[in-house]
């Protein structure tokens, strides 16, 4: 009978043990949170905010081609371009994210800008090179980011 009692003692010890062990990491992740998960969130926030500076420089770079260019026709061609291949911003969870342009877009920004330069007058073969000239640009700046 004494060997019975000695028993339960020892489970009901070791199962409070036990629901010790599990309430203790329960207050450390609910106080610090899963280690894992918080340097993943880390990581990428770290990402956002290096693609959100890659994203406002390309932008900047746009903008300043507009503002510089040498003759109106450069200006026509890169007014259009910054209206339509401007990198955007959109929300994901309540963190701003980056919207790239996708090609078919660029695509259509270039044909565009051609289009309005020729409508407003000039040629068409210096407006479809600075446009592509443009686009190159584009490509580059993106491919580093």
């Amino acid at each position: 009978m004494y060997e019975r009692k000695l028993l339960g003692v020892f489970v009901w010890v070791g199962v409070g043990l036990v629901a010790a062990a599990f309430g203790s990491a329960a207050f450390f992740i609910a106080r610090d949170g899963d280690p894992f998960r918080s340097e993943a969130k880390a990581e990428f926030r770290s990402a956002i905010a290096d693609d959100l500076y890659a994203a406002y420089s390309y932008n900047a770079y746009f903008l300043q081609v507009t503002a510089s260019a040498p003759d109106a026709m450069s200006n026509t061609v890169a007014g259009a371009w910054e209206n339509c291949a401007l990198i955007g911003i959109r929300w994901i969870g309540g963190q701003p994210v980056p919207d790239y342009p996708t090609e078919h877009e660029l695509d259509v920004c270039e044909a565009s800008a051609v289009r309005l330069a020729t409508s407003r007058g000039y040629d068409a073969t210096a407006a479809s090179r600075y446009a592509q000239q443009l686009r190159a640009t584009s490509a580059v700046l993106r491919a580093r980011n």
